[in-house]
């Protein structure tokens, strides 16, 4: 058994693993795994030295004890551990701030594996994460039929997140600075999009919103200074939503009198816990499918390669996949 760790030195490195499988925790070999935006971030960061990635699908190699799990089932992996026995239910996130998943094989709380249903590829069921954190995104904000939903960004979770909005018959409008994102996103079927390098973004929501601006926003944490233009986006009394799919500290700051002058509700939301469930069944409907943005793909042995040529893609709209013989 061997995993890819990050070191303190801007380094990768393919580690061995040795340990028992505890009775709680099912055997799981892997079949394909997915790199995400904070992998790419701790990696620039020599952050952590631990097992990196937080998505990941299988198939079970020994079930945990009691479970009815057989050998060989297709398994996809909820990262979400939540604490229930503190107080505010602290949640770890694997690959974040807890050991991630990109080794042969892995150890994972039988509690965290979900059966996968016939017929979702591997390249959709390892986004599976993504999904759930954009149901809780949209629980958390209570959209309704209609709302326009302003979504800072172009990343694969953005587009999820767009692609949901859609079914439940919300209206998202993207917002991106690389139009070759912007043009994947409208052939996954999201109608507005807006390109932050060449138009003006304000102007760009009045008119698709007829004057009346975004209901909802959502962006993740960042120190860009062009949040502060972030909250005309949205009208008065309406909410913004700040999601850290990083977790990793910094100083984001937002300017509080406008706040409080469009009397504007923040919520923030770290992780997609309890929504997993549904997040496979909405996979199953092929309701949130993506089928234009390009695969990246790698095998275990190349995941350094892997990650510098992540790191290095002039777009972002992409899927960086790991294979497993």
């Amino acid at each position: 058994m061997q995993e890819w760790r990050i070191s303190r030195s801007s380094m990768i490195q393919c580690c061995p693993v040795n340990r028992i499988q505890a009775d709680h925790e099912t055997k799981i070999k892997l079949s394909s795994a997915a790199l995400s935006q904070s992998d790419l971030v701790r990696y620039n960061a020599s952050i952590g030295n631990y097992a990196i990635c937080k998505r990941a699908v299988g198939y079970v190699s020994i079930g945990g004890k009691g479970s009815d799990f057989r050998i060989g089932e297709k398994v996809v992996i909820d990262p979400f551990l939540i604490d229930t026995s503190k107080l505010d239910n602290n949640t770890s996130i694997m690959g974040v701030n807890y050991p991630g998943l990109l080794g042969d094989f892995v150890y994972v709380p039988t509690a965290n594996v979900y059966r996968l249903p016939i017929g979702i590829s591997d390249t959709e069921a390892v986004y599976t994460e993504s999904i759930a954190t954009a149901l809780a995104i949209l629980h958390k904000l209570q959209v309704q039929k209609g709302d326009y939903v302003i979504i800072i960004g172009s990343r694969i979770p953005d587009l999820y997140l767009a692609k949901l909005c859609l079914y439940y018959q919300f209206i998202p409008i993207l917002i991106g600075n690389d139009r070759y994102d912007l043009d994947v996103a409208k052939k996954c079927g999201v109608y507005y999009t807006i390109d932050s390098a060449h138009a003006d973004v304000f102007n760009e929501i009045a008119n698709i919103t007829g004057g009346r601006m975004g209901d909802f926003l959502v962006f993740g944490k960042t120190t860009d200074a062009t949040v502060y233009n972030y909250l005309n986006y949205v009208h008065s009394g309406g909410s913004i939503c700040i999601r850290d799919e990083i977790g990793i500290d910094n100083n984001m700051t937002i300017n509080v009198e406008d706040v409080c002058r469009k009397e504007l509700k923040i919520i923030g939301v770290y992780h997609g816990a309890r929504y997993f469930a549904a997040a496979i069944n909405l996979l199953a409907q092929s309701a949130v499918e993506l089928v234009a943005p390009e695969i990246l793909a790698k095998p275990f042995e190349a995941v350094p390669e892997l990650i510098k040529e992540s790191a290095e893609r002039p777009h972002s709209l992409f899927k960086a996949i790991v294979t497993f013989i």
